[in-house]
């Protein structure tokens, strides 16, 4: 930690990113957490922070956003402690919703417009972002994830699954994630090979769903950290999927660290960053996903894991480059 505590990174939720990052440039973490939820949640964790910043003195802060209201109070307490303000953004834009009239998102529209201009820079994933800050008079850095440092477990722990024999499908079954198009058309296919699917199924599927999914897709529930890293190693290939736009997955990131063949969505964003590295199905119709799924699970046996590995250690390369560019931005 550089000019003793100094630089300071605070978060209202556990997140993997902010906790590499935040090692990686020197900052304190501090992941600011409360029991109670909705409006009461959001007061407990603006007294908590207030606290920091006033035990604390940062001279530079990161905050993250998700959560949008932490952004707003760094940049109002900005007026007070007088730090530089970095928003490390991810993809928390809502494009959805961006023709809506109702309340709700008029205001968040404001008060993202808001956050962007308080900040003295805001952390996108991807150029199609950055353009998206400058319109909207904001100054943006583009830095991808860090890609981890994962070591490669020796067994799956609790598991009797063989070495190879199944896909792993990363999911947090969030609302931009194609669970339901790919257990159906992974359902279709003519193998045996397990799809195992992570995450917390319960926010998609009920106990009745379970009980008629396809024999060759399995879900895991809840697992630990080491279960996951287990299952993702000792996977023959990995699959992570979301139907938006503008949005690079974690999952990716830890696929790559072990060199897995890896499955993407074709969007313009993964496939700019991840085009040497990855496969990539187009999620538009329920045949192209089954073509995309076949064709992936076909071309792991013939997979150049030399060829991409060497895409990576230049990747990471390049990431070091623009990550020093940015510590020098902090400094400044």
């Amino acid at each position: 930690m550089k000019e003793g505590g100094k630089r300071i990174w605070i978060t209202w939720e556990k997140h993997r990113r902010s906790r590499v990052l935040s090692d990686h440039f020197g900052f304190q973490l501090i992941e600011v957490k409360s029991k109670h939820k909705g409006l009461l949640r959001y007061l407990a964790c603006i007294v908590k922070t207030t606290k920091v910043l006033i035990s604390l003195r940062p001279r530079v802060l990161v905050v993250q956003n998700p959560s949008m209201f932490l952004a707003l109070w760094a940049g109002l307490c900005r007026v007070l402690f007088r730090y530089k303000l970095i928003v490390d953004r991810h993809t928390n834009f809502k494009f959805s919703y961006r023709s809506s009239l109702s309340p709700k998102w008029l205001t968040f529209r404001c008060i993202s417009t808001l956050t962007i201009r308080m900040a003295d820079i805001t952390i996108v994933t991807n150029r199609g972002l950055a353009r998206v800050i400058r319109r909207l008079g904001g100054t943006p850095f583009v830095l991808q994830d860090k890609i981890p440092d994962m070591s490669q477990p020796k067994e799956v722990h609790g598991s009797s699954r063989g070495n190879g024999d199944f896909l792993f499908f990363v999911c947090s079954f969030g609302n931009d994630e194609p669970v339901e198009e790919i257990v159906k058309s992974y359902g279709n296919l003519p193998t045996e090979v397990k799809l195992i699917i992570s995450g917390n199924w319960k926010r998609r599927f009920t106990t009745a769903d379970m009980k008629s999914m396809p024999t060759n897709v399995e879900f895991t529930g809840f697992i630990s950290d080491a279960e996951f890293t287990s299952l993702m190693a000792e996977s023959s290939g990995v699959v992570v999927l979301t139907k938006n736009e503008f949005t690079l997955n974690c999952g990716a990131y830890e696929a790559l660290s072990l060199n897995k063949p890896l499955l993407l969505s074709n969007t313009l964003a993964l496939r700019g960053y991840f085009k040497n590295v990855a496969n990539f199905v187009d999620l538009r119709s329920q045949e192209s996903i089954s073509s995309g799924l076949r064709k992936f699970q076909n071309g792991i046996a013939e997979d150049d894991l030399g060829s991409r590995w060497s895409s990576i250690r230049d990747m990471k390369k390049a990431w070091s480059l623009k990550a020093d560019e940015l510590d020098y931005e902090l400094d400044k």
